[in-house]
């Protein structure tokens, strides 16, 4: 864990996991393992990223949102609440998950 991460309480992160500076997983996280979170990023409540994926820098993965296996997410994404994101985004900006399979950026 990077220097100042704050973690609330009932978040459960690999031990090989690799968290960034000033991140901050607001509770009922799950950090699965080999995922890196970049600096600055922030899991709302239940918001939890699988095994071997990575969240960039400065990234808001909102409440009850998954990230599932070897994604990739960039720099400065939002992702809305319970959104379930199962393809790499490469671009910056806002995106919703639509019936579960669909990611559109919203932005």
């Amino acid at each position: 864990l990077g220097p100042g991460v704050f973690l609330y309480p009932f978040v459960v992160v690999s031990a090989d996991a690799t968290i960034d500076t000033d991140v901050i997983l607001q509770g009922f996280n799950a950090i699965a393992h080999k995922v890196v979170i970049g600096k600055g990023t922030i899991l709302s409540i239940r918001a939890s990223v699988c095994g071997s994926s990575t969240v960039g820098n400065f990234c808001h993965l909102y409440t009850e949102t998954v990230v599932y296996d070897n994604v990739s997410i960039v720099d400065n994404v939002e992702i809305s609440a319970n959104s379930k994101i199962r393809k790499n985004i490469s671009q910056s900006g806002t995106y919703a998950s639509i019936a579960k399979r669909v990611v559109k950026k919203i932005n």
